[in-house]
């Protein structure tokens, strides 16, 4: 047999099995292969004696505008998947997805983003509008008592607050990391406090307050004026050639976000030199320290006037 025209395509189980069933219905079933009967079988446990080929072509309309290769269409139709970690394995980056998808979180939602989980966990001081029965032993259980009073004050997880917040039935109070102590601390020299230890999430929290609406109206103005002074010291410090001890003296007192960008930065550098390398170009390393900017400078100063004329 010769092949005057090649088509490759994707064929779902659903159309392999139709295929089948209508060569079998044509009869001379004798003469097919094992293999064939095998492959039938194992269609039929799958699908059954009907398959729905509607449903899958309904289903194939319905995610046509959602950004999905087709080897991903296809074994979400022979897979079925009705599980979230079977989507996950089908389906590489879906966090990342999401926000393309048609969900109704905004795009680059942080709904299945590790650090964002981490970041609503953080409790965070409040105080009851309304009494609540039955709650104390899991909310505080240093009442002794099953229920809890109005006006009670405690501390509850962020992702908790925020929908006590939507219905008015709660209250939020300043956290001891944004009050007016940490913030006099930060004005005199924000590079030398460990954010770490106060907040890990010291910024992403700041941000869901002011979102949900129970952030203090300078707190964004505080939030952007720390990151500001720290972030000029991250960066002296991840692009400069600073010894093993001083980065992790520097990333001990990093928060979460800010380590993230330190580490941003070091790759940077590091991928710099390789390609620097690769092509015979000089590494030159960048003087951070003061002894060594004196050194330079002091160096440049003995430079005779010819030699610079020379170069010029």
């Amino acid at each position: 047999m010769k092949l005057l025209e090649v088509q490759p395509a994707l064929v779902t189980n659903c159309e392999a099995l139709q295929v089948l069933q209508s060569k079998r219905s044509k009869g001379a079933d004798r003469s097919r292969p094992a293999s064939e009967s095998q492959l039938r079988k194992a269609l039929l446990d799958s699908y059954g004696p009907q398959p729905d080929a509607a449903a899958v072509n309904s289903f194939l309309e319905g995610v046509k505008d959602l950004p999905l290769e087709k080897l991903q269409l296809l074994h979400l139709v022979n897979l079925r998947p009705t599980k979230l970690v079977d989507l996950y394995l089908i389906i590489p980056d879906c966090e990342l997805r999401q926000g393309r998808m048609g969900s109704n979180e905004p795009q680059g939602s942080a709904y299945f983003d590790l650090h964002a989980a981490l970041a609503e966990e953080t409790l965070m001081p409040a105080k009851l509008i309304h009494g609540a029965a039955k709650i104390a032993p899991s909310l505080d259980p240093a009442t002794g008592t099953p229920d809890l009073e109005a006006e009670h004050p405690l501390d509850m997880p962020l992702w908790m607050l925020k929908g006590l917040l939507r219905q008015g039935s709660a209250e939020a109070r300043q956290p001891a990391f944004y009050g007016k102590r940490l913030r006099r601390k930060l004005k005199a020299g924000a590079a030398c406090e460990d954010l770490r230890v106060r907040c890990p999430y010291f910024y992403d929290v700041g941000c869901l307050l002011h979102a949900s609406g129970a952030a203090t109206p300078d707190l964004t103005a505080f939030l952007n004026e720390t990151f500001t002074d720290r972030y000029k010291d991250m960066l002296v410090h991840s692009l400069g050639g600073d010894s093993g001890r001083e980065i992790m003296r520097l990333q001990g007192r990093l928060s979460a976000e800010e380590a993230v960008l330190f580490e941003a930065g070091r790759s940077a550098v590091i991928e710099l030199q390789q390609w620097r390398g690769s092509r015979g170009i000089p590494v030159v390393q960048v003087a951070t320290s003061k002894r060594q900017r004196l050194a330079a400078a002091s160096a440049a100063s003995r430079t005779p006037l010819a030699s610079i004329e020379n170069v010029q």
